[in-house]
């Protein structure tokens, strides 16, 4: 009658996970923060596209200013990475990475609705203006090229770099 988390290898792993319940612990703002905009782990700076298309869509989805889709289907585009990224503010060691650790990934499971709405808010916004197609394709672009060039470089830095895109994997690259 007891989860996998009592039964970790690891030592930094039973650590990282003994507080509150599994490792939820309370709200942390500093959570929040980093899983947002963090240079190890954030949204914005690894996943630029997917962070401004997500939140340029959010509040127009939530009203009814987008009446192609029923409003149970907006709200739950939305609440799911919002409840994902609520529920990785609780966290207490979120900043212990293990395994994959390139981007936002305590966000993973929230990545496929946070996508469809990034897409219907970059439509809103080319449909607002021609100047968002080239900020878009150029957005589109970095975040393949950060996330194509971490993953190349070395798939799981260690927690000592600030910047791992541009201590680590450019570095490598252009040597």
């Amino acid at each position: 009658f007891k989860t996998g988390h009592f039964f970790l290898v690891t030592t930094h792993n039973r650590e990282g996970q003994s507080s509150g319940f599994l490792g939820v612990d309370g709200l942390h703002l500093g959570s929040l923060r980093d899983h947002l905009f963090d240079t190890y782990m954030g949204l914005a700076p690894l996943l630029p596209w997917l962070f401004v298309g997500f939140f340029a869509r959010c509040i127009a989805l939530l009203r009814r200013q987008h009446s192609a889709l029923a409003l149970g289907t907006r709200r739950a585009l939305v609440a799911m990475p919002l409840l994902s990224l609520l529920f990785v503010t609780t966290l207490g060691n979120w900043r212990v990475m293990n395994g994959w650790s390139i981007g936002p990934r305590y966000l993973l499971a929230a990545m496929i609705p946070m996508a469809a709405v990034a897409s219907l808010g970059w439509a809103w916004l080319l449909g607002k203006h021609r100047f968002f197609v080239p900020l878009c394709g150029g957005l589109a672009l970095a975040s393949i090229l950060i996330i194509g060039a971490m993953t190349i470089t070395y798939p799981s830095p260690t927690n000592a770099l600030l910047n791992p895109f541009g201590e680590l994997s450019l570095p490598l690259l252009f040597e």
